[in-house]
């Protein structure tokens, strides 16, 4: 029988719970504050009622505060608008260590392996190798088997081609036609016959001419898996030439070929994602695939009766290909947690798309020990004797390099290759397991053990990942409960007694006393009720506390009362008329005038920007990061231009407004850009930006997401006009030249031309949305005024909106589309290891001791216009009009050191933009420009190496050089 449901005797834990309590606080303050006056506590007092009344309320709010933070939290509004991030996002990091990614390389489904060491014989540091072993093992090694038929016989020949790296097969990296497969200055090839290990094997030279008119020539090893006899040996031998000849799909030339760019198609992936993760002056410079050692075995085995020698055969010869080349296995979140692991060491790294590693291990083995595969022969896989197996005799290893015996017949032990490159790996086709039962010999099908054994391994590799991220979150207490629930109030009125006459209200027939008494009361009441629904309303609104993406940085939250009895008698925004629909019109308008009083009433503007940064500073101060700094430089640099006490309020207010969208954008990309601090330029785009690039920006205050094109010339955007005689006045239009703003004021022409200066000054104000103001024209009809600090209307729309929210959307939209286009604030981050010398010829950058390892060059926009064609110009004021400030240049320069690697050393430098284009090779930002996206367009596109790569690489270090000239 269930236990019955009652409600608990226990005085509750929680004082905003406890009734009794809170009428005892209540009567202690009433005889604190009104103890001459108020002497009858009694329970017929109407005072006490309302204060059990009113108690009891605040119970049920008690109630609500206790409510689970996961439903408090609006599953509507997602997580990271509030930075709640996942540990998926928040705890990884970019690859950084060779372990990192290596861990990264082989959660590609066609890399089983993988190493990454300093690159060997490079005198520039941050150069890496990269050793790949493929899934595939046909494409470790350049052995191709097929089967040959001569006389009626079928004979299984391997032949051993030039690995897929050497220059003779490089131009088959793609796909590309054989045409003739001829000997070498003959029609046939010649086989030349060697003897080894009891087998006679041959080598020979082919040039196979491809793509109509390209040759090259292949020198093969060929390999007989068994012993021809006399009679056969020359048909064979004709059998191999005519199928060496052969072009066509399946012949070992042409699975050959295939192969080779098969390899090279999958190493491109390699490059391509560790160009992705590559870190900072660091680069893969050398991709190399692991080259097998085969390893064979020659034993005798005697079976028992009932035992099937083929699947023991592929059983043992599994378990030995599984000992001498293990599967790296990865594990989940699930068991991780499970065993005990701290969330964030399980996370610790790059986020791995096959589960998580617990450690990566080289293969270090030099020996290979008998007794270790005997094991291996001698029992299941549960570790138990395998009583099909009576006996093994006559054990001994042997191995090959493409198709070479190196080692015969190795007893105790088979000494393994010592370079990284050789990887052992067993060879089920060279292997000679000979079974027997009884003194018997019992034959096999060689073919079907070698693909029992294939399935085997990759039955291991399928059950090796785990790609489960996260675990299913457990439920949440308080079911049911929503923020639309967490917030409905339930007036007091209904609890108190009818003889109050709150519910209905007084009879018609009461006297104006009784009716104004009645009125007086529900008044008496409004103020208490609507500081409980308030409170209810900022629970409910918990998320949107934390939320940094809102539109409006609201921290206090309200509810209007429009469902408390007869309200409307009680609100003066409301004109009493009786009419019901007028009520229903009122409460359907969101700007009445009590709402609008219960919003400024919340918090002033001022108040609210103030408070919105402590939470946004709290939610920067879970991740360890904060903005004060900046936000002190910005307060301090932004009030020294104010003229009035005016001015400086509203200087200060649109900049804290401006400091709430730093931070936001900050706290938008914080996860990335933390993950990926190191990370160096990347390949996918010209507008991704690097690991230190996004930390810089976010440090500095600047709100671009990507690199894009910092001098662009007015005239793409803005359209000058004649406005009279010597005057002039402009008008931005967008992209689709529709007109955005028009200037105001006119700009004489003479003595000079301040046009642009006005166009400077628009920019400046333009690009943030507080210096945006609505001015009503009419009924329902609004335009948008652009202002300064001074409240001087600059320019305004072109055109006129009959609705404040649409006005709202172009202020959002012109301002975005200024700052993305005219602000000029960013920089160029120049990596000196990628503009190292490739070739003979290349222009050498000569002002540093080593100037390519770790260095960095960072290259601003100094605020300042100059025109280099005229000597001893001085600058004039340009955009962004912040880098012109001292104390700014400081604040980012000290960022740049603290965001930096340790281990890297970076040069900052300001230039001016050039004014002229008649001053050639002038060391201008505007020259940096064009130089630089002239290089990385071809370093996305790996045509360095081409005539034109190399003129923009050279041309770019020729001005890196030129530059530091004159910074020594």
């Amino acid at each position: 029988m269930s236990n019955p449901i009652v409600i608990s005797k226990a005085k509750p834990v929680t004082k905003s719970q406890d009734y009794a309590l809170l009428v005892q606080e209540g009567l202690a303050c009433i005889r604190q504050w009104a103890g001459d006056s108020w002497t009858d506590h009694n329970v017929h007092d109407p005072g006490i009622t309302l204060l059990e009344t009113l108690s009891y309320a605040l119970t049920e709010l008690g109630y609500r505060g206790q409510i689970d933070i996961a439903q408090l939290l609006d599953k509507r509004l997602s997580p990271d608008s509030m930075a709640l991030y996942a540990p998926e996002k928040s705890l990884v990091c970019e690859a950084i260590t060779a372990e990192d990614f290596q861990k990264l390389l082989i959660t590609l489904p066609e890399v089983k392996y993988a190493q990454v060491k300093p690159a060997a014989n490079v005198a520039i540091n941050g150069l890496y190798d990269v050793l790949v072993e493929w899934e595939d093992g046909d494409l470790n090694d350049s052995l191709v088997s097929d089967v040959v038929t001569a006389n009626g016989r079928s004979f299984t020949v391997e032949f051993a081609f030039p690995y897929w790296d050497e220059p003779s097969v490089t131009a088959w990296s793609l796909p590309v036609v054989l045409n003739q497969i001829a000997g070498v200055g003959q029609p046939l090839p010649q086989l030349i016959p060697f003897e080894e290990d009891e087998l006679n094997d041959y080598f020979t030279n082919v040039d196979v001419t491809f793509a109509t008119n390209q040759t090259t020539r292949l020198t093969i090893v060929i390999r007989l898996a068994s012993q021809p006899n006399v009679a056969d040996r020359s048909a064979l031998e004709q059998a191999i030439v005519a199928r060496l000849t052969q072009v066509s799909a399946g012949s070992p030339v042409e699975t050959y070929r295939s192969r080779v760019a098969t390899v090279f198609g999958q190493m491109n992936a390699v490059k391509t994602l560790l160009a992705s993760h590559r870190n900072l002056s660091e680069e893969f410079i050398g991709f190399k695939s692991v080259r097998t050692q085969e390893i064979a075995l020659r034993a005798s085995v005697e079976l028992s009766i009932e035992a099937d020698a083929q699947q023991t055969l592929i059983e043992m010869l599994s378990a030995i290909d599984l000992f001498i080349d293990p599967v790296i296995r990865f594990s989940n979140l699930v068991d991780l947690l499970a065993d005990g692991l701290p969330i964030e060491s399980i996370f610790d790294g790059p986020l791995l798309s096959a589960g998580f590693l617990r450690t990566f291990e080289s293969s270090t083995q030099t020996q290979l020990y008998a007794s270790d595969l005997l094991r291996q022969m001698l029992q299941t896989s549960t570790g138990q004797r395998n009583n099909d197996v009576i006996a093994v005799e006559n054990f001994s290893m042997s191995s090959y390099v493409r198709n070479r015996l190196t080692t015969r017949n190795a007893i105790n032990s088979l000494t393994l290759l010592t370079d990284e490159q050789f990887q052992p790996r067993l060879s089920v086709l060279k292997s000679e397991i000979t079974f027997f039962r009884n003194g018997a010999e019992i034959s096999y099908d060689s073919q079907q053990v070698v693909q029992g054994v294939l399935a085997r391994r990759k039955q291991a590799f399928a059950s090796s990942t785990a790609p489960v991220v996260q675990p299913a979150l457990p439920p949440v207490s308080a079911a049911g409960w929503n923020p639309e629930t967490i917030a409905d109030y339930h007036s007091i009125q209904y609890d108190l007694p009818l003889i109050y006459g709150l519910q209905a209200g007084v009879p018609d027939s009461a006297t104006p006393l009784r009716k104004a008494q009645e009125k007086q009361l529900r008044g008496f009441l409004l103020v208490f009720e609507q500081l409980l629904a308030n409170h209810l309303s900022q629970l409910a609104n918990t998320s949107g506390f934390f939320n940094f993406e809102a539109e409006t940085p609201n921290t206090y939250f309200f509810q209007p009362l429009y469902d408390s009895p007869h309200i409307d008698q009680l609100l003066r925004a409301f004109p009493v008329s009786g009419n019901s629909d007028d009520w229903y019109t009122f409460r359907g308008d969101q700007s009445n005038a009590y709402l609008q009083r219960l919003r400024t009433s919340a918090e002033s503007p001022p108040e609210m920007l103030r408070r919105k940064h402590r939470v946004l500073d709290h939610l920067l101060g879970r991740f360890s990061e904060e903005l004060l700094e900046l936000s002190r430089l910005e307060y301090t640099l932004s009030q020294q231009e104010a003229t009035s006490l005016e001015a400086m309020e509203r200087i200060r207010l649109a900049t804290s407004r401006r400091l709430l969208r730093y931070k936001a954008a900050f706290l938008r990309d914080l996860c990335e850009s933390q993950a990926g601090r190191a990370t160096g330029l990347s390949k996918q785009s010209v507008t991704t930006l690097s690991g230190l690039e996004r930390s810089v920006y976010r440090k500095a205050g600047i709100t671009r997401n990507e690199r894009q094109p910092q001098i662009r010339p007015f005239s793409d955007f803005f359209e000058i006009q004649n406005s009279g005689v010597n005057l002039e006045n402009y008008r931005l239009k967008d992209a689709a030249n529709v007109v955005l703003l028009t200037s105001v004021q006119s700009f004489p022409t003479v003595p000079a031309r301040t046009v642009f200066d006005g166009i400077r000054t628009a920019i400046r104000f333009g690009v943030d949305p507080s210096y945006y103001q609505l001015e009503q024209t009419g009924a329902a009809q609004w335009r948008v005024n652009l202002i300064d600090d001074s409240g001087i209307v600059l320019a305004r729309s072109a055109t006129t909106f009959t609705r404040q929210a649409d006005a709202g959307i172009f202020i959002q939209t012109t301002s975005t589309f200024l700052y993305a286009t005219y602000s000029n604030e960013g920089f160029y981050l120049i990596e000196h290891v990628l503009l190292r010398p490739q070739k003979a010829g290349d222009t050498k950058f000569g002002t540093l001791d080593d100037p390519y390892s770790f260095q960095i060059t960072l290259v601003f926009p100094s605020g300042y216009e100059h025109d280099f064609n005229v000597a001893n110009a001085l600058p004039t004021p340009g955009l962004p009009h912040r880098f012109r400030q001292k104390d700014f240049r400081n604040y980012v320069e000290a960022v740049v050191q603290q965001e930096c690697p340790a281990h890297i050393v970076p040069t900052i430098v300001w230039l001016d933009v050039n004014t002229n284009p008649a001053a050639l090779n002038a060391l201008s930002f505007d020259a940096l420009e064009t130089f630089y996206r002239t290089w990385y367009g071809h370093f996305l596109a790996d045509t360095l190496n081409t005539t034109a790569g190399t003129r923009a690489r050279n041309q770019l270090v020729k001005f890196l050089t030129s530059l530091y000239s004159t910074l020594a």
